[in-house]
């Protein structure tokens, strides 16, 4: 007998994590992009980030950028996320960038202006 396990949406964020901390990037993005087709599950913020984190591990913050402006309605986590991977790469620029957005959503924020 064979049975066929399909992964659950907390599943495919474990593996997408796992694959963040790996430095596995190319892996993580090619899941997130097959996440519908493969295993009829809509990507959430939290894969959204997942993938995000692995991008501004490895230095791409580019493809973090857009990936992120195609998402409906980022939340601060996700700002947050590529500030973080500003500040390790050093990319002033997108670091402002994303501080204003994410200062528009909470002032209040302290982890921004340490991020910053």
């Amino acid at each position: 007998m064979v049975v066929l396990i399909w992964p659950s949406s907390v599943t495919i964020t474990c593996v997408l994590l796992a694959c963040s901390h790996s430095g596995l990037v190319n892996e993580a993005l090619k899941i997130y992009h097959s996440m519908e087709s493969e295993y009829n599950i809509f990507p959430s913020e939290q894969h959204l980030n997942s993938v995000l984190d692995a991008l501004c591990c490895a230095g791409r913050l580019e493809e973090a950028e857009k990936l992120a402006e195609l998402f409906p309605s980022p939340s601060i986590v996700t700002w947050k996320t590529i500030l973080g991977g500003c500040r390790i790469h050093c990319d002033l620029e997108r670091l402002e960038r994303f501080a204003e957005r994410a200062l528009k959503l909470d002032p209040n924020d302290g982890s921004i202006y340490v991020l910053v």
